[in-house]
Order: C-alpha cells, then structure tokens, then sequence
C-alpha cells in the first residue's frame, strides 16, 4: 500500500495519514510495510498540482521493484493523477491496482474508472461548526473541544481486490503486452 500525500505538514493531511495507517492496522497489515510518498514539499497545491503529484507517484512506485498494489491519495484530484500514471504503467485502476481518493469530488464520479472516495460529511460538518460558533459567542463550556464526525467511504470501480502475487502483473509485463 501507498499513501501519496504532498506535504503533511497540515492537521487534516496528518488526520489522512492517521487514518490510513489505522485502517492497515485494522486489517492486520504492518503500517510500516506501507510506502508514504510525500513527493514535493508543499503545504498547499491547487488541482493540477494535486493531480501531477499522483501522476508522479504512481510513475515511481509502479516502477520500484515492489510496486504497491494499492494507493491512497491525500484528495481526489491526487488519486485521478495516480490513475492516470497507472495508465502511464500499462496498468488500470481497479484491476490491477486500487486507488482511494479523498473528499468525494463531482469528477470523482464522472472519471473512468469511477473513483472510490472517502465523502466528507459536509452538512454536518457545517451545523456543527456552526453550533460550536454559536455557543463560544454564548461563551458556552466545552465549545472549544474538538469533534469526529465520521467520513464515509463511498465504494466505486477504482478498487477491487488485491491481485495475488502469482497473478499481480509487473509493470514491465503490462508494457509489453
């Protein structure tokens, strides 16, 4: 697995980093088995950024000796360009390699292959926040604790089972063939 994150120099992107060595735990997976490929050392990137920084991750890693079978990338706009260097491979995802974006965009749905996302609850994020406002106005207790509001992970073409190793084509075959 591989967690292609640009700089995680920001509290969300530490949370995603967090929450993706979390989930290989849950599955019984050694986090530091797990690639974190930080590519350019940048706090903020706009969508082409995001999408080249995939795009570059996915090139690397496909290439490397041990090429993860599986990415997860800080948002969507990433994980596109992460689809797109498996294609740049010889490689598609959802077949021969997953890829899970972050944020659960309208491109997310319309890009082939559909990509599996983790949507944000933004509704609720937002009343909360606006709750929480509220009642510090107020001066209200505890309006400055923070809060979990669960994310959703919405399930599309871009995954699919890990291939095993007897059947997981290497990059160098998918080009030739």
């Amino acid at each position: 697995m591989a967690f292609v994150a640009g700089s995680v120099n920001s509290v969300n992107r530490r949370e995603r980093l967090r929450g993706f060595r979390a989930a290989l735990e849950s599955a019984a997976l050694d986090p530091a088995d797990a690639i974190v490929w930080p590519g350019a050392d940048t706090t903020e990137f706009g969508d082409k950024d995001a999408a080249e920084l995939g795009r570059n991750a996915a090139r690397e890693l496909l290439s490397g000796p041990r090429p993860p079978t599986g990415f997860v990338a800080i948002n969507d706009m990433c994980a596109i360009g992460v689809c797109r260097g498996a294609k740049d491979a010889g490689l598609r995802a959802g077949r021969d390699v997953s890829v899970v974006g972050f944020d659960d965009i309208l491109l997310a749905d319309l890009f082939e292959p559909p990509l599996t996302t983790v949507r944000q609850p933004l509704p609720e994020m937002a009343a909360e926040t606006f709750q929480r406002l509220r009642a510090r106005i107020d001066s209200a207790p505890g309006a400055g604790r923070s809060l979990l509001i669960r994310p959703r992970l919405v399930v599309r073409e871009s995954t699919a089972p890990a291939p095993s190793a007897a059947s997981a084509p290497s990059p160098a075959l998918a080009e030739a063939g």
